[in-house]
């Protein structure tokens, strides 16, 4: 009981001195230069960076079993289509694969399309490569893109 006593004191003296220690840096310490980094930092959200737009690489189903999607669907939306279409090994693969064809390195995207179509889809599918710009606002209440830039278009038969 007595260690839990200690314990309860150091606490309320560590956060009675850490409030005071904050706001003596507010009254003290001039202009910006407030902030004394991994103790206080009062400009937090003020410097943090705004993201305005989001880039994604993305796979998008175009027709599947003679079935035609319009609008397409994306591989992380393709319940039913795609065997785990969140899987994490499949999303970093297409981020390589689409990063790969916009750089214009044939041999390597032609490598990782293949992975791509031999682990995780079925057939017959056709399918595009995507980047994909967007507001992550935006896109969380409407589900729209800004730009929706088109690197290929593919189809798997067998």
């Amino acid at each position: 009981m007595k260690e839990y006593k200690q314990l309860q004191k150091f606490i309320v003296i560590f956060l009675i001195f850490y409030f005071i220690a904050g706001l003596s840096t507010e009254v003290l310490l001039p202009g910006r230069e407030k902030d004394i980094p991994m103790f206080f930092s009062w400009f937090l959200f003020d410097q943090t960076p705004n993201e305005k737009w989001s880039t994604e690489y993305a796979a998008r189903i175009l027709e599947f079993d003679g079935k035609i999607f319009n609008p397409p669907i994306l591989f992380n939306e393709a319940y039913g289509i795609i065997d785990k279409p969140n899987s994490s090994k499949m999303r970093d693969l297409i981020r390589r694969l689409v990063s790969s064809t916009a750089m214009g390195a044939l041999r390597e995207s032609e490598q990782l399309r293949r992975l791509l179509e031999q682990i995780y889809l079925p057939a017959p599918i056709r399918y595009e490569l995507v980047i994909l710009s967007y507001d992550p606002i935006r896109r969380f209440q409407t589900g729209e893109f800004a730009d929706i830039k088109k690197l290929g278009e593919f189809t798997k038969n067998n």
